[in-house]
């Protein structure tokens, strides 16, 4: 969900579509996100489980954060030059057992929840450790992995779900004129962190998922969720919406079916 607040009321949009207070929550399944236009998998492709996408990797030690979800939330580069803009998004993941390079063994989980504009990243990093634990963290957009990681909040004794347990985590970043704010929320947890770094409001901004450099880790997608809009959209904007939807509900048709 992406929301202006440069003027008042609020302008909400959900993937750049206006709607009203009242409308669902657009969710993408793991197996839309292989027909998405919006979506790719920079460093290994998925594979289709149900719904589902599995990632695996590799054996091999690998980049320090390797990408494996990227989706675009702006693809058209239409937001505001200034002003405040709120993305949200639910992340629903389940965790696997690691296999082949794993640190910490067939447990081993850090994914990495995150916004990038193509150069900068910013997020929070989940793990297994210290009674699990969330890491604030921003790094360099080399593509396919983020490197030149910096970390700052480190809470520890977050939980974290067992093996085979799947984990809702709610993502809302805000970006400032200058630098960006970023708040995640699951398991009871609720942290925030303001990041120095200013992304770029271009057509490279996407939702970024992660892992660490064990690259034995396992994923499971198993659903993006964007939040319904918090605001109603002032009668001016309606003209917009109906333009959004009508262009989202032709998408859709042009979309081929998934093979079975």
């Amino acid at each position: 969900m992406i929301t202006t607040h440069a003027t008042l009321p609020v302008l909400a949009l959900v993937l750049l579509v206006a709607v009203p207070a009242s409308a669902a929550p657009l969710t993408i399944t793991g197996a839309d996100l292989l027909t998405a236009a919006e979506a790719s998998f920079p460093s290994t492709q998925p594979k289709l489980d149900g719904t589902s996408l599995i990632f695996e990797w590799g054996t091999s030690h690998g980049p320090p954060d390797l990408n494996l979800v990227r989706y675009q939330v702006n693809p058209s580069a239409t937001l505001p030059p200034s002003g405040d803009i709120a993305i949200s998004a639910v992340w629903n993941v389940t965790r696997l057992p690691c296999n082949g390079f794993c640190a910490g063994g067939v447990t081993d989980w850090d994914p990495y929840f995150a916004l990038s504009d193509g150069t900068n990243v910013v997020g929070f990093v989940l793990g297994d450790d210290n009674g699990g634990q969330v890491v604030a963290e921003s790094a360099v957009d080399g593509g396919s992995y983020s490197d030149g990681r910096a970390i700052f909040l480190w809470e520890k004794g977050t939980g974290f779900p067992e093996i085979g347990d799947s984990l809702a985590v709610r993502l809302d970043f805000t970006l400032h004129d200058t630098g960006a704010t970023a708040r995640v929320r699951y398991l009871g947890v609720d942290e925030f962190w303001t990041f120095a770094n200013t992304l770029t409001r271009s057509s490279g901004l996407a939702l970024l998922l992660a892992q660490d450099n064990d690259s034995g880790e396992r994923y499971q997608v198993n659903s993006i969720q964007f939040p319904a809009a918090a605001a109603i959209p002032e009668p001016t904007t309606l003209a917009l919406v109906g333009a959004a939807l009508a262009g989202v509900a032709a998408t859709r048709r042009r979309r081929p079916a998934l093979a079975t």
